[in-house]
């Protein structure tokens, strides 16, 4: 069941259920309306009667002449007779007096309602109509005339409810045709309202089928200024991370490939000349220790490589606790200032502040071994790499400063990216894929922390290294 039947089920549903509830509530309200104006003018006709009789009463005569009683009651209350009857009964059930069109001639109370009247209350009842009558039912209410405590006689009046029935009817057969036609009237203009508020969510379905990874494109823009603007501009800038992500994907893919294929053609190759002829037991030591160096290196990257996925797919965790800082640069340049020596290279690591953080030391150990490690190898004859620190918006920022060749201008937005080399030309010669700042960048933000780089071609790169102290 696609989305249009289902919100036209959903809204015929609403809509019938609102228009019955209305209905009903009006069928209800009128007939409610009416049916009190019955019983007000029942009470209305039955007090006025008890009044018109007082003074026979008083007179100790009931007995009035029916045409004389309804004459009165055409006089003092405007009585027609047309819809119903007014009589005096005495207590035993004799008629005493009548208007004409009576509908019940022996409609007789019980003794129990008798008592009813006799402590002067009324009676209202609904009796079916007589064989023939146009109306179904007749209302009737029984009005006590008690004299000194003792009940004489009652007034009975009736009405019918043919007035009340006919309403009732017409109300019905008014629904009858609104309902339909209101529910009609809604689907009409539901329709066209849905197809027109549907009209982007189509547009984004046929540009969405078009879209794959080896032709992605952005959608049209969204000329008018409502909430799918907000949301084809949404889906443009998804567009664009999974074009970027598509690149970085075969980027990735094609560096990777390139740096294991090196190796192995290299170990295939040694292999090769070993096997041409015999060589002296020497030989074959060399060009064993030069394959295990091509295997060791395809290790660092698959192993490099290994971390990334894993980093990306949150199974390797930041493990913090309490590290010195101080202390953990401390012992880096100890064992890396062998290697600085080797290469002519002065480390400094003195202006150090000595704070504890909460960190991960052993990957925070990797991060400044890289940088240190970088800054030495990229660096110049006799150069120098400095380690210091300084306190920047409430975290610590350590440095690590060169004197190296320094890294291009246009390089440097891409100096983060998987495999990415500035020299290429010394490559083989310093080692490495490419992926040791991609990994230092991960490590730096799984801290809450930021890696920036700033760099002079030429003069020389600073790594700048940011982290919250509390």
């Amino acid at each position: 069941m696609n989305l249009r039947t289902r919100i036209a089920i959903w809204s015929n549903v609403f809509n019938i259920s609102v228009l019955l509830f209305f209905a009903g509530g009006m069928y209800l309200g009128i007939t409610h309306s009416v049916d009190e104006g019955i019983n007000n003018r029942l009470y209305s006709t039955a007090e006025a009667t008890y009044y018109i009789v007082e003074k026979p009463i008083s007179s100790g005569n009931l007995v009035i002449a029916s045409r004389d009683f309804e004459n009165i009651l055409r006089a003092f209350l405007g009585f027609s007779g047309a819809e119903g009857y007014v009589r005096i009964v005495r207590y035993d059930g004799k008629v005493i007096s009548s208007t004409q069109n009576v509908f019940f001639q022996d409609l007789k109370l019980d003794y129990e309602d008798l008592k009813v009247l006799a402590n002067n209350r009324e009676i209202l009842r609904d009796y079916p109509a007589p064989e023939g009558a146009n109306e179904k039912r007749v209302r009737v209410i029984f009005y006590p005339i008690v004299v000194d405590n003792k009940l004489l006689a009652y007034i009975e009046v009736a009405s019918s409810l043919a007035r009340l029935e006919n309403i009732q009817n017409s109300i019905l057969q008014i629904l009858l045709i609104i309902i339909p036609v209101t529910i009609a009237m809604l689907n009409i203009g539901g329709v066209i309202i849905f197809n027109r508020g549907l009209k982007p969510l189509s547009i984004l379905s046929k540009e969405l089928k078009n879209i794959s990874a080896k032709d992605p494109k952005k959608f049209p823009q969204w000329d008018k200024d409502d909430e799918f603007r907000e949301l084809f501009q949404s889906i443009n800038d998804m567009l664009d991370r999974f074009n970027k992500a598509c690149m970085q994907t075969a980027q990735f893919s094609a560096d990777a490939s390139h740096e294991l294929r090196t190796p192995l053609t290299i170990i295939k190759g040694l292999i090769e000349v070993a096997l041409r002829s015999e060589r002296t037991v020497e030989e074959y030591q060399d060009i064993l220790v030069s394959i295990l160096e091509e295997i060791e290196r395809m290790v660092r990257i698959v192993e490099d490589l290994l971390l990334i996925s894993k980093s990306e797919a949150g199974e390797v965790l930041i493990e913090k606790k309490e590290i010195n800082i101080k202390t953990l640069l401390t012992e880096l340049c100890e064992h890396l200032s062998l290697f600085a020596n080797e290469k002519n290279i002065i480390l400094n690591c003195c202006d150090i502040e000595d704070i504890t953080i909460m960190a991960d030391a052993l990957r925070l150990r990797q991060v400044f071994t890289n940088l240190i490690d970088n800054a030495i190898k990229y660096n110049k004859e006799n150069g120098k790499v400095s380690v210091y620190t300084r306190r920047e918006n409430n975290g610590l920022c350590i440095y690590v400063e060169d004197t190296g060749i320094g890294i291009k201008e246009e390089d440097i937005p891409h100096i983060f990216d998987r495999f990415f080399r500035a020299d290429k030309s010394r490559k083989r010669e310093i080692g490495g894929a490419g992926l040791g700042l991609s990994i230092c960048k991960w490590i730096i933000e799984g801290h809450n922390g930021y890696i920036s780089v700033d760099s002079h071609y030429g003069i020389g790169t600073t790594f700048k290294v940011w982290l919250p102290i509390s």
